[in-house]
């Protein structure tokens, strides 16, 4: 099922680093004005930029959620942020719809994960892909403390393009680390519930 997503959405693997970003048009509600919401954007095409500039990363944007309407699309956001990159070629929107094991199937195939919706964050997590969490919520950073990764959740109202880079950084350098950590974390999690 994985390899026909791939085909149909012309995501090739085979060249250099695949990273999964989950934006979240939900975030305009806390961005609380039009010029935050417009720093967001701008921020996450740097930030599509700085991976196919540093990693030669092909780069997709994984929506979550996709209504109901425009206010609750996360197409809509990644599409407003690939207007705004300039490597256009090596970024990708997901437009079509699929069922949460699909995406689930896709986000596995990622070797770094940067997420501002808490289910995708957790769907990253639980297949081992290093993970940098955006929060504009209570809810993701304990995700993560849980998991002994809070030192990459980062928080949307504070963040910075210079910090959400060193993080990314830093978790691109320890990814191997992280996800044995990550898979020894997720059998014990498995077992307490």
């Amino acid at each position: 099922v994985v390899k026909k997503i791939l085909l149909e959405e012309n995501i090739d693997v085979s060249n250099g680093p695949l990273i999964g970003i989950s934006v979240s048009q939900s975030i305009a509600s806390f961005a609380k004005s039009e010029e935050r919401h417009n720093w967001y954007v701008g921020l996450m095409a740097q930030v599509a930029d700085y991976l196919i500039d540093k990693l030669n990363a092909t780069v997709i944007f994984v929506p979550e959620v996709i209504g109901p309407g425009k206010a609750f699309d996360d197409r809509v956001i990644g599409t407003l942020i690939l207007d705004r990159v300039n490597h256009k070629d090596r970024n990708l929107c997901i437009t079509s719809e699929y069922q949460p094991e699909e995406l689930r199937g896709l986000i596995r195939q990622c070797d770094l994960f940067i997420g501002a919706r808490m289910h995708a964050n957790i769907a990253a997590l639980s297949m081992h892909v290093p993970t940098v969490a955006i929060s504009y919520s209570h809810k993701t950073p304990g995700i993560m403390r849980m998991l002994g990764m809070e030192e990459y959740a980062l928080d949307f109202r504070n963040m910075t393009f210079e910090e959400l880079k060193g993080k990314i950084d830093d978790a691109w350098e320890n990814r191997e680390e992280i996800r044995k950590d990550l898979k020894l974390k997720m059998e014990a999690v498995r077992n307490q519930a």
